[in-house]
């Protein structure tokens, strides 16, 4: 960032050097200044001292009228220089004038004529909805909360046996070409049976399964594992909290200010702080 002084704001038109009008919008303006600072960039002219000056000019510039806070202070000054001066009583004692904006000779180092080819592509504001916001954050907290709900009612091996479901260690075996499971029911019976899920086993395999207690002929494949639990609940988590954010940055005004602060001073290239 260029250090620049009050009294150096009198003496610099820093819309000229930009090559926008006062009344441009901040989109415009940084859209200029991005444009020239790539043209002027030291790296890119070569070490030119010229280059490397208009460069400090625009990035002063930028820095001015770039932030709403001290363009707004800069305007004060500018609309304060630019009034006519109160009459005064000629005196072998009185001063010249200070340089009016209109006097470009008295701009400090070389002129300077702004590119008449700088593109002026209008950028839409970045605007925050509120309404938008909340009902993502709804969407997402719902999605948790039924994605926890699944888990613990349907989305389990066997739910659907209820409480009658049980869970037992089975061996894979053929019969015919396919594949069934053998194990031993809470009553010491020997069960075969195909499962619901597709074994897809090998003959010898030891498997998984979960039996219904009243009927042990009905039997599913238990695929259920500590890392699955662990995944599904951390994603469940991630839903619930990241929508209760949104829910809450939509109904703050100071975090929606500071996000499209935020998000307006990550737009700007890195040359210009």
């Amino acid at each position: 960032m260029v250090v620049v002084s009050v009294r150096q704001w009198r003496l610099s038109d820093y819309y000229a050097v930009l090559g926008v009008s006062p009344t441009a919008t901040e989109q415009e303006i940084d859209a200029a200044f991005r444009v020239l600072a790539k043209r002027w960039h030291p790296d890119r002219c070569g070490g030119d001292a010229e280059a490397a000056e208009r460069f400090k000019r625009i990035t002063a510039a930028h820095d001015v009228v770039g932030d709403p806070a001290t363009r707004a202070r800069y305007d004060r000054e500018r609309a304060r220089a630019s009034e006519p001066p109160a009459p005064r009583v000629a005196s072998p004692a009185w001063s010249a004038p200070s340089p009016s904006w209109d006097d470009r000779s008295s701009w400090s180092g070389p002129a300077w004529v702004p590119p008449v080819d700088v593109p002026r592509r209008a950028r839409r504001a970045r605007r925050f909805h509120p309404l938008l916001v909340l009902s993502i954050g709804v969407v997402l907290l719902f999605g948790g909360l039924l994605l926890g709900v699944w888990r613990l009612t349907v989305g389990r091996a066997g739910s659907s046996f209820g409480s009658a479901a049980t869970h037992t260690s089975a061996t894979v075996v053929d019969l015919g070409g396919r594949r069934f499971v053998q194990f031993r029911d809470d009553r010491g019976v020997l069960v075969t049976a195909r499962p619901s899920g597709k074994a897809t086993d090998a003959p010898g395999t030891s498997v998984n399964v979960v039996y219904d207690r009243r009927e042990p002929s009905r039997v599913v494949l238990d695929h259920d594992s500590f890392a699955k639990e662990i995944t599904i609940w951390f994603a469940a988590v991630k839903l619930v909290v990241g929508g209760v954010i949104l829910m809450v940055v939509s109904r703050s005004q100071r975090l929606r200010r500071w996000l499209v602060r935020h998000a307006t001073i990550q737009r700007r290239p890195a040359s210009s702080s």
